[in-house]
């Protein structure tokens, strides 16, 4: 895997990097000088004023000031935000694998807190929440009076405490409350099993530091259960929030042989105003898998890093994309420690494409195969499935034109009927009496592997 800045300016990874913001910076980005009105000054002065001599409480001026910022990043769009020192905190903890709270990933819309995704056996997880869960209070306050920092930070605490949330469900007739006990969120980026002897699973619900290393390890795990005798497969995306941009490209790595791959090697690669945020993240390993067939389970819960993924293993035509279309979230969060070295900004400085040049930004990654959850009811349509994607956030940034023709392969999209025929002839009955069969779509990426396999249809490994 090979991770490098276009330009003299060095970052680790999607959400993190390290950057001191000082007078100088400016000057990078801007080549005309693009001074601040007189009157917009007087506007800025005049409201504080205000605020200090009429407001009903007394705030010092230094929080009035982190609310100007944090509402000047909020206006920019849904991912940019100011960190104070708590959030700050917690962020780095966070992507180091663990934090305390309720344990799901958010974002924002018309002042209602959308659930993009509950992680894997937290708190959130185990009392129900859902991929587009509107939660409208916490503890009883209303959300539309708070960010969504602030809104956060009211959900995490201290462990074994408790936190009530009422939220609003496509389907159901009355909001829900619900009591989240808060733990610790150990975030297991990974989990793997193999199914019916030959397939295997692996399950990706979040990129961190760690998730590169247990990847590769349930590979190997899978290859000695098998016996060296793995015919397929499933790497399981849906309702993954993202992460590292550093570990998507050390995942796409592990399915991708840089001697064999085109789009001169590159997994992701990004384009922002000023030149330091260009990156290319590149492969430089050999597939690790030796070849065997893979198919990619997407749903609109799956944003980021977890889009690089599969963008790039569909580019590379290494992997059929299964499901729904994702998220769509294709800009880069780059946080900038500002000079107290105690708070940041969290801000948007470039997008990312995948290695055709195809930009995700408000549009997602479109699956080869369609398939819907079985519980989506047979008269919904597909764009019916109340999921919340980026495109609906206000504030959002637009898709830039796409920088190269790339596309889903359209050999796999013609020949979709052919597949769901071959996957209606190839159906296993006997996997409807199992645990398997409860995951539809698992199940129906199992019989693809299972027909990619026997035809050597539609990519796989070659014998010769």
């Amino acid at each position: 895997m090979k991770l490098s800045r276009l330009g003299s300016w060095v970052a680790i990874a999607l959400c993190i990097a390290s950057f001191t913001v000082g007078a100088a910076t400016p000057t990078q980005s801007t080549k005309t000088d693009k001074r601040i009105s007189h009157e917009a000054l007087q506007r800025f002065g005049q409201s504080l004023e205000a605020v200090r001599q009429l407001y009903v409480d007394d705030v010092s001026d230094e929080e009035i000031l982190a609310h100007a910022v944090r509402g000047m990043l909020q206006g920019l769009d849904p991912h940019s935000t100011y960190l104070d020192e708590k959030d700050l905190k917690g962020l780095m903890t966070h992507t180091k694998g663990e934090f305390t709270g309720v344990g799901m990933e958010v974002t924002m819309k018309d002042g209602i807190i959308i659930v993009v995704s509950p992680i894997d056996d937290s708190p959130a997880y185990k009392a129900g929440v859902k991929p587009g869960d509107m939660i409208v209070r916490i503890n009883g306050k209303a959300v539309r009076s708070m960010s969504l920092s602030q809104a956060v930070m009211i959900m995490r605490g201290k462990a074994g405490t408790k936190v009530n949330i009422t939220v609003v469900r496509a389907g159901e007739k009355k909001p829900l409350n619900l009591t989240l006990t808060r733990a610790k969120i150990e975030l297991k980026s990974v989990r793997s099993k193999l199914i019916e002897q030959h397939y295997g699973y692996i399950r990706i619900s979040n990129f961190g530091d760690k998730t590169n290393t247990a990847a590769r390890a349930a590979l190997k795990q899978l290859q000695q259960d098998s016996k060296n005798q793995l015919y397929g497969i499933v790497l399981d995306l849906r309702n993954n929030p993202g992460g590292l941009l550093k570990a998507s490209v050390e995942i796409s790595d592990i399915f991708l042989d840089a001697n064999a791959v085109g789009h001169d090697k590159k997994v992701v690669f990004t384009k922002g105003r000023v030149k330091s945020m260009r990156m290319e993240g590149k492969v430089d390993e050999p597939d690790l898998t030796g070849g065997v067939p893979v198919v990619v389970l997407i749903n609109g819960g799956s944003a980021s890093a977890s889009e690089i993924v599969a963008g790039a293993l569909q580019d590379h035509k290494r992997a059929v994309v299964m499901g729904v279309r994702s998220f769509g979230k294709g800009s880069v969060q780059t946080v900038l420690p500002l000079r107290d070295k105690k708070t940041a900004l969290k801000l948007t400085t470039a997008r990312y494409y995948t290695p055709s040049g195809r930009s995700i930004q408000a549009k997602g990654i479109e699956p080869d195969v369609v398939v819907e959850a079985l519980n989506i009811p047979k008269d919904a349509k597909p764009e019916q499935n109340f999921l919340v994607r980026e495109s609906a956030l206000n504030g959002r940034l637009e898709a830039e034109k796409t920088v190269g023709k790339g596309k889903p392969d359209p050999a796999l999209q013609q020949d979709s009927k052919l597949i769901q025929d071959l996957l209606e002839k190839n159906d296993d009955t006997a996997a409807k009496k199992q645990n398997l069969y409860e995951d539809y779509q698992l199940h129906r990426a199992v019989s693809l592997l299972k027909v990619m396999h026997t035809t050597k249809a539609f990519g796989g490994k070659k014998e010769g």
